[in-house]
Parts: C-alpha cells; sequence; structure tokens
C-alpha cells in the first residue's frame, strides 16, 4: 500500500530554515506533487545526496535559487522505486541529527568554561576552536575558496570569529562559575535580536506582540543577573560593573549573530564555509593569546580530556545540524531550538557542578519563552498548496 502526502515548507521569516507541515491526501502511485502556479517558483534544483530502497519513510526536496517564501514537496511511502533523478532521504535519521546537535550545543557553555578553568581563557578557547577545526577538516571537509563568494567570506567570516571569540571569551573570562552560566543566558538573547533585526529590515507587517515577546526576552536577561533581589536598577548596574568587559562581550556577541543569521544567507548562495571560519576563529585566537599576558597553557591529563571533549562537541554540533537542516523536519527542530537556553543551563549547572537560584531559573524560562513567541508571531502560515499543485507522473 502506498500512501501519498502534501508537505507544506515555509521558509522561516528570520532563520534559513524551512518549516515544514503535511497533510496526506488520496492514495496513488508513486507520483511526485510539485507546485506549479507560485509565480516565483522558476529555476527548481534538488537535493539531498542520497538514494534509498526500503519501506521507510521518505521526502523528496526542492528548493528554488529566488528564495520563494512557499515550497512545496511530497512525503510518501513505496516498496521501491527506480525513476531516475529521484533523490530520497530516511527523514527521521536527519531529524534525530539534529536534536542531537541541539543538545550538543546545550553543553557547550559548561564544556567552554570548564575548559578556561584549566588552560587559560584565551589560550583554552584557541585550543578548543584548533581541535574543532581539526574535526570539521575530517568529517566535512572544506570548501574551495573559488567556489564561495568574496563577500560571504569577508563579511559572514567577520562576523563569525566576531561572536565566536566574545561569547568564547565572555564564558572563560567570567568571575565565577554562576557569573558564566549568565553570560551562557545573555547569549541567547540572539533568537529574539534575529527576529528584531528581520522586521527591521523587512517590509512585511508583523504581529505588535512580537515587540513585547522581544522585551520580554531582555527582560528575563536582566531577571538572571540581578539576582535572587528581582529587578532592581541599580543592583543590576551592580553586579554588571563586577565584570563589565564579559557582559559587554556577551550581549555584543547577542547581537553580532543576530546580524550574522540576517546577512549570511544572502551572500553565501547555498554554500557552507563553517570550517574556514572555525580555522579563521582559531588563528585570531592564537594571535590574541600571544599578544596577551596570560600565562603558558599547562597541560594535565584531565585538561587534554575535557579539551577533546569541548572541541569535538563544538565541531558534531555544527556538523549534526547541517546534516539536520538538509533532510530532517524543520518544523520540529526549529521548535525545539528554542529550548536552547532552557537546556543550556541545566547542562552549565550539571557540568560545572554549580546550584542556581529559582530567581535565575526564572528568568531563563523568560527568555525560552520569548524566543518562542517571537517564532510563533512570525511564522509564515502554508497557503492552499493543494489547489495550486499538479501531478506529474515519473513511472
Amino acid at each position: 500500500m502506498q500512501f501519498l502526502y502534501i508537505a507544506y515548507i515555509q521558509k522561516h521569516f528570520s532563520h534559513n530554515v524551512y518549516l515544514f507541515s503535511f497533510a496526506r491526501v488520496k492514495q496513488g502511485s508513486a507520483r511526485i506533487l510539485r507546485l506549479l502556479s507560485v509565480p516565483c517558483f522558476k529555476k527548481i534544483r534538488l537535493i539531498s545526496p542520497s538514494h534509498c530502497e526500503s519501506d521507510s519513510l521518505h521526502c523528496l526536496f526542492f528548493t528554488s535559487y529566488n528564495k520563494p517564501s512557499l515550497l512545496a514537496c511530497v512525503i510518501y511511502q513505496m516498496r521501491y522505486t527506480s525513476a531516475k533523478g529521484i533523490i530520497l532521504t530516511d527523514i527521521r535519521k536527519y531529524t534525530l541529527a539534529g536534536c542531537l546537535a541541539i543538545l550538543i550545543w546545550s553543553t557547550t557553555v559548561g564544556f567552554v568554561r570548564n575548559v578556561a578553568e584549566q588552560l587559560g581563557a584565551i589560550g583554552g578557547a584557541a585550543m578548543i576552536y584548533s581541535v574543532s577545526s581539526l574535526f570539521l577538516l575530517i568529517f566535512i571537509g572544506a570548501p574551495r575558496f573559488k567556489d564561495l563568494s568574496l563577500k560571504y567570506l569577508l563579511i559572514g567570516g567577520a562576523l563569525f570569529v566576531s561572536y565566536e571569540i566574545c561569547l568564547s571569551l565572555a564564558l572563560g573570562m567570567a568571575n565565577n562559575r554562576i557569573q558564566a552560566v549568565e553570560m551562557g543566558v545573555i547569549n541567547y538573547l540572539w533568537p529574539s535580536l534575529v527576529v528584531l533585526l528581520a522586521v527591521c529590515t523587512s517590509k512585511k507587517p508583523v504581529d505588535k506582540r512580537l515587540y513585547a515577546a522581544i522585551a520580554l526576552s531582555f527582560f528575563g536577561v536582566a531577571w538572571t543577573v540581578s539576582g535572587d533581589g528581582g529587578i532592581s536598577i541599580s543592583q543590576l548596574a551592580e553586579n554588571i560593573a563586577t565584570n563589565p568587559v564579559s557582559y559587554s562581550m556577551a550581549l555584543m556577541g547577542a547581537f553580532i549573530w543576530a546580524f550574522y543569521c540576517n546577512i549570511t544567507k544572502r551572500l553565501a548562495n547555498g554554500k557552507n564555509a563553517i570550517t574556514w571560519f572555525f580555522i579563521a576563529t582559531a588563528i585570531t585566537l592564537w594571535i590574541t593569546y600571544f599578544m596577551s599576558n596570560e600565562p603558558a597553557i599547562v597541560f594535565t591529563s584531565g585538561a587534554a580530556i575535557d579539551l577533546l571533549i569541548t572541541g569535538v562537541a563544538m565541531g558534531s554540533g555544527y556538523a549534526l545540524w547541517n546534516i539536520g537542516i538538509i533532510g530532517g523536519n524543520m518544523m520540529l527542530l526549529a521548535t525545539l531550538s528554542y529550548f536552547t537556553p532552557l537546556l543550556s543551563t541545566f547542562f552549565s549547572a550539571l557540568i560545572l557542578d554549580i546550584e542556581l537560584t529559582a530567581t535565575f531559573w526564572q528568568g531563563v524560562v523568560m527568555v525560552t519563552i520569548a524566543s518562542l513567541l517571537c517564532w510563533w508571531f512570525t511564522r509564515e502560515k502554508p497557503s492552499e498548496t493543494i489547489d495550486m499543485a499538479a501531478y506529474i507522473n515519473v513511472e
């Protein structure tokens, strides 16, 4: 028995992802439902480099060179197909890869802080990105420079390197472990900031409640940083004054990553230079280390193990996410990604062996809810795709 499904695929308002929702249609043979009536749908190409012949659920993905806001594909179950040109992937495996990426990313704040305490803020970060770069070179490789846009390399690379340095040094230079987790919470302002920047540069009308959600994210951070006494401007200023450099870098990093997310898609042309960006980050950190007064790096067996775990975690997080967005259920992955502030705080407390107050958790929950609301208020609802579609027989 063969079951045919229409899959609505929406490009997220502010992210470089596609959101999936499915609706079952009547049974049919191995035919593909293709969107024909959308005017901007001109050149179509297939992505996902594997061909499967099994009873599992598969998906045919389409993408477009001119970035339509709505795409369409079909998910169907079939026993066998030999039709040439059809590229199939198991959506469950790709979704699992994306979920693992989110979990791994949630551990990086704790891991980075752990390494920084043993190897130094700058030297430890340089070592982490060196290990991650090697991991990415081995398992992902690096694209040829001639295949990459110069603007993408220069602008995207500068933003990526700046963000990673701001975040890693903010974590490493925090006065204590609890303050390091605060830096992680500040960093997770970026989902709301991504939406804010997208709204500022878009002519599309937006739900006015979006601005309240963005304000909630900042309020959540202020609630976390203020401590157990609740929101107090004087207490907030006093806490920031204990380490203004780290707080400034954490906040600056959130804004930089928001710019990176909004700009990179337009410059990348479908290419991914993440390996080169990691290498550039490592080189920049090593230059910074040798120009600083930080003591020499002293290795121990424990520090080496923690370094290897952290470097592999950072590299594999990016590698698995790239797999996830190729063929995973992006509706699920996008939703789960907005729980990262909560997951990151949980894993950080576990890894660093610290207890966080109820006030701290309340602030983290506010930031998480704000991120989810920003996504909800900017999502695009699918149009009547079935009415605009036509069958194409590939048998």
